[in-house]
Formats: structure tokens, sequence, C-alpha cells
């Protein structure tokens, strides 16, 4: 079942993750502040998948959850007064710290220029209301925390592309949960973003290493892999041949979102109780037509001629198996490489790629290279 972050029927090889967020999310509900989990990995991995998988589960009575899927042109405070003004309305706390929360959201929401509807509560200067967000961003969150922990809740900030946050963001949100694992409240972030995600959170704040885990979601084992295919199939009283299960998992290198456009495909075309190595030879093209357009292609529309002309080079050098690092990129365009510093900025900012050492640059999309080849691109 290919998708945005649609859960498959066998969720594969991610027992570690989610046994880890789940207890964390307990030791948060006991009143034990927990360090945040952030998931970071390449597109098609599945973090997205991960947090849906374990917000889907969150449905104990003292749990609250925040979802938030930041995007790249929606205001990050915007998203974040519409939940808590939603999680608010549905409290019943003791009256005064009700209303300090209450204040102190309308007063981040008018700091920072936000609409919110009806609050029921008379807006009060001074609470949270500076217009700077990270300033504002802590006062908020300790009302939120103290109206949690007066009600015997605790509240999940699941928060996934959180590459997309700017600076500012990144630092408001560090700090606002630094403050609240160090005054005890029931608070907990789930995350997840591209690599590049964790340079950005250090540089926003030096202590944000030490302020959640970080775990890299990855393709599959090939056991993993197998399970994901073999285990729905059998649900309806299908096999697959062991030559064409190795054949697939050769073909998708355990990528999760891979695994899953093959799948679709082979189920098309089954007739049989027995998928065979001919049957996943005959859908090859059409697997593969369908990873061109439903993943890479609308990640590289995206790009001007400028940015095609660079990820052309870098597909180049990763294909001859060399390091596709700036200055030999800007050595083949024949520019310096200052000059070409925005264009390579530009796709970090885009994620299209990272940079997973300094001056080093990588695609956050699996086999890229190899789509970009496919395309037989006109450059010049």
């Amino acid at each position: 079942m290919p998708g945005a972050g649609s859960i498959p029927a066998v969720l594969a090889g991610r027992e570690e993750f989610i046994s880890a967020a789940q207890l964390a999310i307990r030791r948060t509900v006991a009143g034990y502040p927990e360090q945040g989990i952030v998931f970071h990995g390449l597109r098609g991995v599945g973090k997205t998948v991960l947090l849906n998988h374990i917000g889907k589960h969150i449905r104990d009575s003292n749990l609250r959850k925040i979802f938030i899927e930041v995007q790249e042109r929606q205001s990050f405070p915007e998203m974040v007064v519409a939940e808590l003004r939603e999680l608010l309305l549905g409290m019943s706390v003791q009256e005064k710290v009700l209303q300090r929360a209450k204040q102190a959201l309308l007063g981040f929401a008018k700091g920072l220029k936000v609409s919110i509807g009806d609050m029921a509560v008379e807006y009060s200067p001074g609470i949270a209301d500076n217009g700077n967000i990270e300033l504002d961003m802590q006062t908020l969150f300790e009302a939120i925390g103290a109206a949690a922990a007066e009600q015997k809740i605790a509240i999940i900030f699941v928060i996934d592309e959180m590459q997309y946050l700017n600076k500012a963001e990144k630092s408001a949100l560090c700090v606002s949960f630094h403050k609240a694992v160090q005054r005890g409240l029931p608070m907990l972030l789930l995350g997840a973003g591209l690599p590049q995600l964790l340079g950005q959170l250090g540089d926003a704040k030096s202590y944000a290493e030490r302020l959640f885990v970080y775990r890299k979601v990855d393709s599959l084992t090939p056991e993993a892999a197998r399970q994901a295919l073999e285990q729905p199939a059998a649900a309806a009283s299908v096999k697959f041949a062991a030559d064409a299960l190795d054949e697939i998992i050769k073909q998708t290198c355990c990528y999760p979102y891979f695994l899953q456009e093959w799948g679709k495909q082979i189920w098309n075309v089954s007739q049989e109780p027995l998928i065979t190595i001919e049957q996943v030879a005959q859908v090859a093209h059409l697997a593969q037509d369908g990873l061109d357009e439903g993943f890479f292609k609308v990640r590289f529309d995206r790009l001007t001629r400028a940015e095609k002309r660079y990820v052309h080079v870098m597909a180049e050098l990763i294909r001859r198996e060399e390091d596709p690092r700036a200055g030999e990129i800007a050595k083949r365009l024949q520019q310096h490489t200052r000059s070409l510093g925005p264009t390579r900025a530009k796709l970090i900012t885009k994620g299209i790629a990272y940079s997973p050492a300094h001056g080093d640059i990588a695609f956050t999309v699996p086999m890229f290279e190899d789509f970009v080849a496919r395309m037989n691109l006109d450059i010049e």
C-alpha cells in the first residue's frame, strides 16, 4: 500500500523503535521526565509511518496527542495555536490553572500575529506575548504543562518534517522542552525529519544532542523485507516463491516504500496462489514507472534548471562511486565552489539533498542517482 505515511498491513522490522517510543510515553505518564525521540532518515524509509503508528496507539485516557506536520509554506506558530486551542477547550482543570494556560495561548497568538478563535477568556497583557517565539513558547508550554499536570494527563507532541522548521522555531522547541523536563512537566516530543535535522537542531541549541534521543530509520533487513511481503500475502492464502522474493529484495534494496510499490504491482497482476519470478519480471517496468512518477519525479520537477544541473553531476559521481564533494561538483560545472553555494543550499532547503559532512553532499532520496540517469536529461 504505497502512500504518504500509510500504515502497511505489516510494519516489519520497526519493533525496536516502537518499543522505545512506548516506553518513553509510559514514563512520561508516570511522571518521570523523558528525553524526546527524533527519528531521522532518507525519504521513503517509513518515518511518518512510525509516527502515525505510534500516534494511532496513543489511546490511554491519561494521554493527549498534538500532531503537527510542518509545512514549508505554512506558519508553524499557527499550527501550534490551532492544536493547543483544541486541547485546552477539552480540559476541565482548576479554573486558575486553565485560565493561565488560555491567557498564555492568547498572548502567544497575539505576539506572533496568529489568528485564534474565541477562548472565553480575557486577554492579559504580558503573558507569552513578546513576539519572540523562543521566549513566548517557553511561557506557553509551561502554562500548558501545568494544566496537564493538574488534570493528571501527559501531552505527546508528534511533529513530522521537522527539517522545515526555521532556526528560531527549532530553537524555541528545544528551549521549551528543555524547560519542561527541568520542571518535571508531563510533555514529550516524538519527532521526525530528514538527515540534515540533526545538524540543524545542534546549530539551534548546543544541548539538543542531549535533549533528544536520535534514532536513524534506514532500509529494512532482508529478513524484515521478506516479512513485509510474505505476511500480508499469507493472510490471503498467497505465497511468494523464494527466488521471487530474492529478486524483489535485490531490486528494492529493502527500502520500505519501494517494497510497497513492488508489492502493489505484483498484487495487481497475480491470479495464482503462488507469486513466481516470472511475475516479478512481468511487473518490473510497472514498479519502476510507479516509483519514477510517484516518488522521484514529483521531487525532481520542483528544481530549477541550475539545480537540475547540480543534481545531474551529483548523480554521475555517485554512480561512479566517487564522493560528490562540493569542490568536485563545481569543477565539473566549471564554476567556483562559492558561486554554487546558493544552489547547494537550495537543494538542502527543498529536501533533495543534505550534507553528511563538511564539503560533502548526498541525496535524501534513496537511489535518486539511478532515476536521474534514467531521465537522460538535457541540462545544457
